[in-house]
């Protein structure tokens, strides 16, 4: 079964953050929630949990981003 995360970033980190974790193909798949609030829906493959974490811990050393609750009624069903 697929699980989600929501990421909150800065504006301009949205575009680079979004690159980097394409980059790991395979092991997540991501969708922009909301450019404005730069948002980001971050869908991963089953057994991939620890992989994304690690990938996830690497960039809060460069980057400042948050989890945001995936099931917040505010983000659910939106899509820019």
């Amino acid at each position: 079964m697929l699980s989600t995360k929501i990421l909150r970033l800065k504006r301009e980190d949205l575009v680079l953050i979004q690159y980097i974790l394409e980059g790991y193909e395979g092991i997540c798949s991501i969708s922009t929630v909301d450019s404005r609030v730069a948002l980001i829906r971050v869908t991963l493959m089953p057994g991939l949990e620890s992989a994304l974490s690690e990938i996830l811990d690497r960039l809060r050393s460069e980057f400042n981003f948050e989890d945001v609750p995936p099931s917040c009624s505010e983000f659910e069903g939106k899509s820019s």
